[in-house]
């Protein structure tokens, strides 16, 4: 039954139900990762884990400088409160320009060292670096690219 615009219960129509069950009969499983994704599965929980914990891999409350934020700006008297709340990675992939004003394209600049370096000549918003979000900063290349692999899977 369907719950229309007057919240009485009403039986759809024999045609609609019918659509809809085929429809629903003719979605195929979801794909499932690849070995380089289940390896960044475990680099995730390795690594992420921590922070990203619940089931939409976000989480609690943490300090802010606890992921490489501006300390000030975190714990200004206007804008901060010195903490920071763990934000969800459902879709993350989907989810670019990142970090709180857009100065990250994509996760793979993100994740990557070299967006942390004074002459880093990258980001979105002009020359310098971008700080923020430390943590996978410091995997190897092979774990960096099968984080990447996984974060496209959740």
């Amino acid at each position: 039954q369907l719950t229309d615009s007057n919240h009485t219960l009403v039986r759809p129509p024999r045609e609609l139900a019918w659509a809809l069950a085929m429809y629903v009969y003719s979605l195929s499983p979801a794909a499932r990762p690849g070995e380089v994704a289940s390896r960044g599965a475990a680099v995730f929980r390795e690594h992420c884990g921590d922070c990203h914990a619940n089931a939409g891999y976000g989480g609690r409350v943490i300090a802010a400088e606890s992921i490489g934020t501006d300390r000030a700006l975190a714990t200004s008297r206007g804008r901060g409160t010195g903490t920071y709340r763990v934000a969800p990675l459902v879709r993350v992939a989907d989810g670019a320009p990142y970090l709180h004003d857009g100065s990250v394209a994509t996760l793979a600049e993100l994740l990557s060292p070299a967006r942390l370096q004074p002459d880093y000549a990258g980001g979105r918003l002009g020359p310098g670096p971008i700080p923020g979000h430390t943590a996978g900063v410091e995997l190897g290349a092979d774990d960096r690219a099968a984080l990447l692999e996984f974060l496209d899977t959740i």
